[in-house]
């Protein structure tokens, strides 16, 4: 009897006080005068960018320290923005677009000097880097609603370009690894479906038609690709140099599936249907080998996507309704019915957990939601729906901005640091740094609707310790609050116990 007493009241102990939730509000913020709108957001090793508008509608862009002081600030034209940071952010990319031309800027990060500029007679629409030397710029082909993908060196000189891309084609469709970019002409009919692999400086392969799904590795140096051609489906891995095959099989009468490399460039998996249930496959890229031959979401008509843990040793695959998480001796780890389409995932690999943003359509946001690997237990957040996210790697914790304009910071046994906006202002974008002390630095863009301010709180990465927020942000000692609550809660089942076990024993 006893025995089962004590059992109850370390059940309801743990329900209460796990997972922890700290409580803290930034009061005071550090105005920015110069802009009234943010655009895009970049971490550099000394401070933050920002580039977004100012009063008066020019494009402004400047960056200030982890201090919040400005270091340079530089003011251009009117226009729509489009911007990029390059690798290691060095360079930030600059796109000021007009009604029938884009001026193209290239700023060094350091110092905030031009290094260098040139105008495209096109609206540009999406820009990123291709290695810190050539930009990937998409604009509308003519006008005709389709769109083309050109590589830019900085000195506004075309290098490269695609055949027409369709008019659904967006830049995150394309894929880039070091200088190397893979772009698919996903718009256009399964038979057409091209693909190209271009590396600046050096060759373009064409990769082939009937292409159902390809990835590139982390290094820029191969693609798979999934491939239909004459009633059958095959899996073909390329170096991208010379287009030597690495590795190819033949998998059948397939129409659709996903295929994607480890992190550590030693797996490829791909994941098609067979039957009526999907079969997972891993294969080794130094021999060629299979690794893993199992069957996933029993049911399911289709895998959207697979997913890779950053240590390469768990894959995630989600189907329409499920997703599962395997280890490469095939043993599911995670089994989960989502409802949603899945539109990122985080990989806490300290912890064992992973994170999920997941939109909700019938409810009409996006929620965040975190899975414990070694026992299922979830950990949800709505708070409005997420509208922004921010991963550090090291130590493993993400930010969430909301749409009611609060953050939350998630550690990956689901403790949270969940930061209230001060009245007038929500929260619009979030960065996570790296702080002494075991801490990690929150800094968050604030708006009002008609200006901005920076906010700041820290918080420790151990996650039982009390959040604190110094340098005009103050607290409510939330910690303290927690520590006699829980204190209050462990008394209160000690009464409990007390009373029952009198009742007992009389």
């Amino acid at each position: 009897m006893w025995l089962k007493v004590i059992m109850l009241a370390i059940t309801i102990l743990f329900i209460i006080i796990s997972p922890l939730t700290h409580t803290v509000g930034v009061h005071h913020l550090t105005p920015l005068r110069r802009i009234s709108s943010v655009a895009y957001v970049f971490t550099a090793e000394d401070g933050v960018v920002i580039v977004g508008t100012g009063p008066d509608d020019k494009v402004v862009c400047f960056k200030v320290s982890y201090g919040f002081s400005v270091k340079w600030l530089l003011t251009l034209g009117k226009g729509e923005i489009v911007a990029s940071a390059s690798p290691r952010d060095k360079y930030l990319a600059l796109g000021v677009v007009g009604n029938t031309s884009t001026d193209v800027i290239v700023v060094d990060i350091r110092d905030g000097s031009i290094l260098k500029s040139f105008i495209l007679h096109a609206r540009v629409d999406e820009i990123r880097w291709v290695g810190d030397k050539y930009l990937a710029l998409v604009f509308e082909e003519g006008g005709a609603g389709h769109w083309e993908l050109s590589i830019y060196n900085l000195g506004g000189e075309r290098v490269f370009t695609t055949t027409s891309l369709g008019p659904g084609f967006r830049l995150r469709q394309a894929l880039v690894s070091g200088n190397t970019i893979v772009v698919l002409n996903s718009s256009l009919s399964l038979g057409a479906r091209n693909a190209y692999a271009y590396v600046v400086g050096g060759v373009t392969h064409h990769l082939g038609g009937g292409v159902i799904a390809l990835t590139l590795s982390s290094d820029g140096s191969l693609v798979a690709m999934l491939k239909r051609s004459g009633g059958e489906a095959c899996l073909k891995v390329e170096r991208v140099t010379d287009g030597y095959v690495i590795l190819s099989k033949c998998l059948g009468n397939v129409s659709g599936g996903a295929v994607e490399f480890s992190h550590d460039g030693h797996y490829v998996a791909i994941a098609y249907g067979c039957g009526e249930s999907e079969l997972l496959e891993v294969f080794s890229l130094s021999n060629g080998s299979l690794v893993l031959r199992t069957r996933v979401l029993e049911g399911e008509p289709l895998v959207d996507f697979i997913s890779w843990s950053p240590d390469s040793r768990y894959l995630l695959v989600r189907g329409v309704k499920e997703l599962e998480v395997l280890n490469l001796s095939g043993v599911v780890v995670l089994s989960k019915v989502i409802i949603g389409d899945v539109d990122k995932v985080f990989w806490f690999p300290g912890s064992g957990s992973v994170g999920l943003v997941v939109e909700d359509e019938t409810m009409g946001y996006d929620y965040f939601t975190l899975f414990s690997l070694s026992n299922g237990a979830e950990f949800k957040a709505v708070n409005g729906g997420v509208v922004d996210e921010y991963l550090l790697p090291k130590p493993c914790v993400l930010g969430l901005v909301f749409k009611d304009g609060t953050v939350d910071i998630v550690f990956g046994n689901g403790n949270v640091t969940r930061v209230v906006s001060p009245d007038g202002w929500h929260a619009e974008r979030l960065l996570l740094r790296d702080w002494r002390n075991y801490s990690v630095q929150a800094i968050i863009l604030y708006s009002s609707g008609k200006s901005v301010s920076l906010g700041e709180v820290l918080t420790s990465i151990t996650y039982e310790s009390t959040p604190t927020s110094p340098r005009g942000a103050s607290a409510r000692n939330t910690g303290f609050d927690g520590l006699v609550a829980g204190l209050s809660v462990i008394a209160i089942i000690g009464i409990m116990l007390l009373t029952i076990l009198k009742r007992v024993k009389y």
